[in-house]
């Protein structure tokens, strides 16, 4: 009688006996490139690492299968690691969508191993003190000079990192709520400091995002027609950080 395998349950990360925690989603591309998504509160070591061009103090890798039963099923050991690239998810108002980041890798020395020949990781453990994250309801700018009284109702997903942009792409509810933006831009778009607030369900701030040097490269319609259809607004950036608030 045949036994079919357990279908594959997570993946977990660890760098130098380091449990970061558990993947959805991971691939290899390539053998010099490793893909994940994960909660964007998985790791902040992994956004911080591009201020220092994607390095990361740890030297030995490796990607752990586990089936339902939490069973390890494989294991993928690599030597070299460097963050290359992170996307940042869309942020849509009162979206129920869970906040994810895709992370790229550049990874040198890979290969398979056998689990059974594996060293011992006290990976399941991780998994069942795993804490989801809260959940998330709404986005809040404030720019300085600015303040908040502009409704933004959607920012693109954007990408940090090797040959990613510095531009924001903002929409804005109604279109007239763009004169804040149009009105910068007319005045001599003076850089300007400003943060990305996540909301969770009790309008209280969870996670930031912070910018310097935001200036407006476009605004669309470029005068206001005061119709009820939105507006779109991009900006660009010198600099970004993030951080969970406590």
């Amino acid at each position: 009688m045949r036994t079919d395998p357990l279908p594959t349950f997570a993946y977990c990360l660890v760098a130098d006996n380091v449990t970061f925690g558990y993947l959805k989603q991971a691939t290899f591309p390539s053998l010099h490139m490793f893909e994940f998504e994960a909660s964007l509160f998985f790791d902040h070591r992994f956004l911080e690492s591009l201020s220092n061009h994607g390095y990361l103090p740890f030297k030995h890798w490796s990607l752990i299968t586990f089936n339902t039963a939490l069973q390890e099923t494989g294991r993928v050991i690599w030597n070299q690691a460097r963050v290359t690239r992170v996307r940042f998810p869309e942020l849509t108002r009162n979206s129920t969508a869970p906040l994810n980041i895709v992370v790229q890798m550049a990874v040198a020395g890979v290969r398979e191993v056998d689990p059974s020949e594996s060293p011992t990781t006290r990976t399941a453990s991780a998994l069942s003190r795993r804490a989801d994250p809260l959940p998330f309801f709404a986005v809040e700018w404030t720019i300085d000079g600015l303040g908040n009284t502009f409704d933004v109702s959607k920012i693109d997903a954007f990408n940090l990192g090797d040959r990613a942009s510095d531009e924001l792409v903002l929409t804005v509810t109604p279109e007239a709520s763009a004169d804040l933006f149009r009105n910068w831009l007319g005045s001599g778009n003076t850089p300007r400091g400003g943060s990305l607030r996540m909301l969770d369900t009790g309008l209280e701030a969870f996670y930031t995002v912070r910018f310097a040097g935001l200036r407006v490269r476009s605004v669309i319609p470029a005068v206001t027609l005061h119709a009820s259809t939105p507006g779109t607004v991009r900006l660009a950036y010198s600099e970004i950080r993030f951080g969970a608030n406590k």
